[in-house]
């Protein structure tokens, strides 16, 4: 729930879902009892006068659906003709997607590093994927509302309710890394989160089945974890985060010259954790990355390693209202 004093206006909302477990303690595949391979989080970006659409859009994406019995949509549930019909509806709407996609393999053993905060013990490892997330959501919400109106505006956060999440823990964790950002402290050098954009007024946590924008968050994370895990669901299947190409965010950089210029999802859109190399995937693991432009990544935000194409430049091509474009695609 959030908090009940006066609500601030904001003109977006990011609906962040994940796929995947958690748990640390035993991973697949070294450990073939352990929690998942991969934990996936996603994001759906919608603005704020498409939220009162969300639910005729789950009801006519639930139409189409071939033979479908159940009271919930839930992708991972679904038979692989719908869950590529939900991709393909997506695909279609006014949405930015951003994908979190960490191989765990790296951080098995790992324990909350936090020390301030002994309550996220179960849920850190979460909270950090999402401050990721929130990376590159913030970063687009920004340059979006600058080219629209001239000024930084607000982003509504609701998350799907998990395992003893609360509010009280993402306000503490976000509280934190807003501090330790400004006096340099953070534990891993990462991009920024740029809190002008932010306002713990306007961050939910809910069940997913009580808001049905949720579950188009659950298409995407779920999609991504179906591309790139072959333990819990069997098999890779690239096809159906393939299918959500056209809504996947993506930035513009220019080389010096600025005659030539490249449209990358690799670490905006789809972030993969750890490094490409690093992450140690198979090689049908690796499709759907490469689909998306790894095992280069672009994206490469201050204070990370320095790139040869450090700025980028939002393009009036990644509007939520118009699907991006790749130079040939």
């Amino acid at each position: 729930m959030s908090n009940p004093s006066k609500i601030p206006d904001y003109e977006y909302i990011a609906l962040i879902d994940e796929a995947g477990e958690p748990g640390l303690t035993r991973v697949r595949p070294m450990d073939p009892e352990g929690s998942s391979e991969w934990l996936i989080v996603s994001g759906i970006l919608v603005r704020k006068e498409s939220e009162d659409k969300l639910d005729s859009w789950y009801a006519d994406m639930r139409s189409r659906l071939v033979k479908f019995k159940g009271k919930v949509i839930h992708f991972a549930k679904l038979n692989e003709t719908n869950k590529l019909i939900t991709c393909q509806f997506l695909s279609k709407k006014p949405v930015k997607i951003f994908s979190v996609c960490s191989n765990k393999k790296n951080m098995k053993g790992y324990t909350n590093p936090f020390a301030e905060l002994r309550s996220l013990d179960r849920n850190w490892f979460y909270c950090w994927l999402t401050r990721v997330l929130l990376e590159r959501i913030t970063h687009f919400v920004l340059n979006d509302s600058m080219l629209r109106s001239g000024k930084p505006a607000k982003v509504k956060l609701i998350y799907s309710h998990r395992g003893g999440l609360s509010y009280s823990q993402l306000n503490a964790y976000f509280a934190l890394i807003k501090m330790q950002g400004r006096v340099g402290g953070l534990y891993l050098e990462l991009g920024k989160v740029y809190f002008e954009t932010l306002d713990m007024r306007l961050v939910e946590v809910i069940p997913h089945f009580e808001h049905l924008g949720l579950t188009f968050a659950d298409i995407a994370a779920s999609a991504y974890f179906k591309g790139c895990d072959t333990y819990n669901t069997h098999a890779c299947d690239p096809r159906f985060a393939q299918a959500l190409k056209s809504r996947m965010a993506s930035v513009e950089y220019r080389d010096e010259t600025e005659i030539e210029s490249y449209r990358t999802y690799a670490g905006y859109g789809v972030k993969l954790l750890p490094s490409f190399r690093g992450a140690n995937i198979t090689k049908e693991q690796s499709l759907i990355f490469k689909f998306y432009g790894y095992p280069r990544q672009w994206w490469d935000p201050t204070p990370t390693t320095p790139s040869p194409y450090r700025m980028a430049t939002v393009s009036p091509t990644v509007a939520l209202d118009a699907p991006d474009k790749m130079p040939g695609a």
